[in-house]
């Protein structure tokens, strides 16, 4: 449990916004594990749905991407390291 715990404090740091969307909710994490969680935000606009993540916020190297047009968004991020510092930005 401890590991999980960490993760969710290190996902926290994220950067909102990188890809000139609107937000009007979120982004917010759900079901968590040592290994996963759903990154979740909706958007004003329909919008093809693209997470950055990375080991620092100036290197957001590692692109999840789904091109369905929508405004509610998930992103299950896998394969994660526990207790390793995530950054990600929408």
């Amino acid at each position: 449990m401890r590991n999980v715990l960490q993760l969710v404090l290190i996902l926290l740091f994220s950067i909102n916004n990188l890809q000139g969307q609107e937000l009007t909710r979120g982004p917010y994490l759900q079901s968590l594990s040592s290994t996963s969680i759903k990154v979740v935000w909706q958007t004003q606009d329909s919008a093809v749905s693209v997470l950055l993540m990375g080991s620092s916020p100036e290197n957001l190297d590692i692109v999840f991407e789904e091109l369905e047009l929508k405004k509610d968004h998930v992103m299950l991020l896998q394969g994660l390291e526990p207790a390793t510092t995530y950054f990600y930005g929408i």
